[in-house]
């Protein structure tokens, strides 16, 4: 179970996320969990700010944590419960696990 320090920085978040994974990995984890809302602080307005896709996340140049998170598992060879980011679909919004 990973617990980052949140930053308002986005891609702060994410990176530190996958330093963790990686760590955790070479420390002998099969599995990986990280928290709710791992890429933001937990607030609306945050929540629209870094919201993105969650479905054709491969093709989107938006859905940073998403990447991220496949990228890790792989390379790692680890299962990785991503928490949950804010998922943008359309105009709403929801608190996705990944």
């Amino acid at each position: 179970l990973l617990q980052p320090k949140m930053s308002k920085d986005k891609t702060k978040n994410i990176e530190k996320a996958s330093e963790m994974i990686a760590t955790a990995a070479g420390e002998g984890a099969q599995v990986v969990v990280l928290p709710e809302m791992f890429i933001c602080d937990y607030n609306l307005e945050e929540f629209k700010k870094n919201a993105e896709p969650v479905i054709g996340f491969a093709e989107n140049d938006d859905a940073h944590s998403m990447k991220m998170l496949s990228k890790a598992a792989k390379d790692h060879g680890v299962y990785i419960i991503g928490g949950s980011i804010p998922e943008k679909d359309g105009d709403k919004i929801y608190n996705t696990c990944a």
